[in-house]
């Protein structure tokens, strides 16, 4: 059976994805045009056009990364020689940066030495004046401590001196332009396809039980933190870039204000895992 049927209710009973019923009721629609077509049945087919539509409720959702499971992600290393070869350098610090700031994969990927900034003793990452989807994704994003901590000042510094324009190059070996899933597919591939398995994550028990475990997790867990320490303001909109597209809902007002990068460093300083 095709394993999006194994979803189970409340009470364990087998569930069908609605994907899995829209697939069934497209192959019974063509099983009765055949009948109808050999005169085995009568030309009626109510099976014409029905499907059943996706709701809220059906689609996954993101969950949070347990404590666990942070810790195994930000400890971890390839386990064959040739996992994340050409990509290790990058792919080393992507979780990392995801879990610290709440970027987006394509806004990490993104990321050139000259977007990094400071003020007075505050560093912070600059994403006014880029090619980002949304006015809500332009803001200042203070660096975490812990970041800092793990040398990621020193590896942009270094990429300065190597006079490297883009932070991350690796995952731009031997492309000259991005595709149509952006510049961080490749770490989204290696990450979805190694880590979150390696680290004792069951996709297909994620799955039907409706929730989705991948790279974008990184940033909806940054974002519940916030949440769970109830900073459902403004302050959040302008670090993590709230949009429409994630599981968390906070209540923004005076989006025209700009906060001093001083509040947002203070902000972001209370996540901790």
């Amino acid at each position: 059976m095709n394993k999006e049927t194994n979803r189970t209710d409340k009470d364990g009973n087998k569930e069908l994805a609605v994907k899995t019923i829209n697939r069934y009721l497209v192959n019974f629609n063509a099983f009765l045009n055949w009948c109808s077509n050999e005169g085995k049945i009568e030309k009626s087919n109510f099976f014409v056009g029905l499907k059943i539509k996706e709701t809220k409720n059906s689609k996954s959702k993101h969950r949070p990364y347990t404590s666990d499971e942070i810790t195994k992600v930000m400890n971890y290393k390839p386990t064959r020689s040739n996992e994340a070869e050409k990509i290790r350098i990058d792919a080393y610090w992507f979780p990392k940066v995801a879990l610290y700031t709440g970027m987006r994969l394509n806004e990490i990927a993104g990321l050139t030495v000259n977007d990094f900034k400071q003020e007075n003793d505050i560093h912070y990452i600059n994403l006014f004046d880029k090619d980002l989807k949304t006015e809500t994704s332009e803001r200042h994003i203070p660096i975490h401590s812990k970041l800092i901590e793990l040398g990621f000042l020193d590896f942009v510094e270094q990429r300065k001196k190597d006079k490297q324009k883009v932070l991350f190059n690796q995952i731009r070996a031997g492309k000259k332009v991005a595709g149509k899933d952006g510049w961080g597919v490749t770490i989204s591939k290696w990450y979805n396809l190694n880590v979150v398995k390696k680290i004792g994550i069951d996709k297909r028990n994620e799955k039907n039980n409706n929730k989705l475990v991948d790279f974008h997790g990184l940033r909806h867990t940054f974002l519940s933190k916030f949440k769970q320490l109830g900073f459902c303001d403004n302050l959040v909109k302008q670090i993590a870039g709230h949009g429409k597209g994630d599981d968390i809902t906070f209540d923004v007002y005076g989006s025209e204000v700009t906060t001093k990068i001083s509040a947002l460093k203070e902000t972001i300083e209370n996540i901790e895992y």
